[in-house]
Formats: structure tokens, sequence, C-alpha cells
């Protein structure tokens, strides 16, 4: 089990209570663009700030039926790279959590269509995760090939795993097959 999921912060145990205000703020649906819109980083911030517990604790999203932590739903909104690198500053554990789908903040970035400055960010602080799969064995360049990736994001993706570009997923598809069954323009 990834050791940031466990909870467990240093040698004692601490039970992190999800925030309802942070709840709020993140209970959106990324796969709606109006939604995405709504997204407010600086209030995130703040939240946070007051409470850094809350960006301890898992949380079940209901409008997007996701449960993870709050940098991976920020993430997927779309955050910048203030926000998530505030958020890695008062969690920093977090930048190995997976959801419960098995995706990391990379796949999550790449899938969600984060600004490029993110994913650097996220790989700048956790290299190894360009080369972590999803539980149905995706890596974050097949992420990425299901949506519109930009040309500098695939470049990057590529150039920090090359052989991603081989990888198949549980369903037998290349990174080049996802984009095509998604009809993305890679």
């Amino acid at each position: 089990m990834n050791e940031a999921l466990s909870l467990i912060d240093g040698p004692q145990l601490k039970i992190c209570m999800p925030d309802p205000r942070l709840h709020s703020l993140l209970n959106l649906n990324p796969a709606i663009e109006r939604e995405r819109r709504k997204f407010d980083g600086q209030a995130v911030i703040e939240e946070v700030r007051q409470n850094p517990y809350a960006a301890r604790a898992l949380y079940a999203f209901e409008k997007s039926r996701h449960s993870c932590f709050p940098i991976q739903m920020a993430i997927m909104l779309g955050a910048s790279t203030n926000v998530v690198d505030f958020l890695l500053s008062v969690y920093p554990r977090s930048i190995g959590a997976r959801d419960m789908y098995g995706s990391t903040l990379l796949h999550s970035a790449c899938e969600f269509q984060t600004p490029f400055e993110v994913v650097s960010l996220l790989l700048e602080r956790f290299p190894g995760a360009i080369t972590e799969k999803d539980f149905n064995n995706n890596t974050p360049l097949n992420s990425a090939c299901r949506c519109e990736p930009t040309p500098q994001m695939i470049s990057l993706l590529i150039q920090r795993n090359p052989d991603a570009i081989r990888e198949r997923n549980k369903e037998g598809m290349t990174p080049l097959h996802s984009a095509c069954s998604y009809q993305a323009s890679v």
C-alpha cells in the first residue's frame, strides 16, 4: 500500500478528518469544463492555511465519484503550480499518493490537461512517477493520450520515459492506440 495513503504521519497514527469547507471547494466534476471554471485555487490555499491537516485526509467527492486527497482533485481541476506547490509543502508525502483507480498525481495531471508547468513540477518532485502504472496498467503517457495533450506535454513524457510508447495497458493498448481510440490529436 502506498505510504501516503496510510495516513500515518511520523511515529503516531494521525486520523485526519475531511474538512467540510475544503470539500465544498473541491467537490466539482473535472470532466465538465464549467465545473472546472468554478475551481478557486486561492480559496483552497486559504482553507488549508487555516486547517493544514485537511490536506492530509481522504475525501469522497460526490460530483466526480472520486475518492482522493485534496491535491489530486485540485490537479484534476486544473490547479496552478502555486496551488500544487503549496499543497505539497503542507503534505509532502502526497507526492506519492494514488487515487481509487491507482492513478498517481502525474496520471491525473496528464489525463485532465493540467498546465504543463504543473506536470514539470510533479516530475521534478517525483521523477519515478513517469514509470508508475495505474490499476489498468496505464502509464502517464497513456493517460495523456486519451485527451488532447499538447505536443510539449507528449514530448516531455516521451523524453522522460521513451519505453512508454511501446507499453500496453490491460486492454492491450499502447499510447498511440489510446490516442486513436479517444480521437485525440497527438
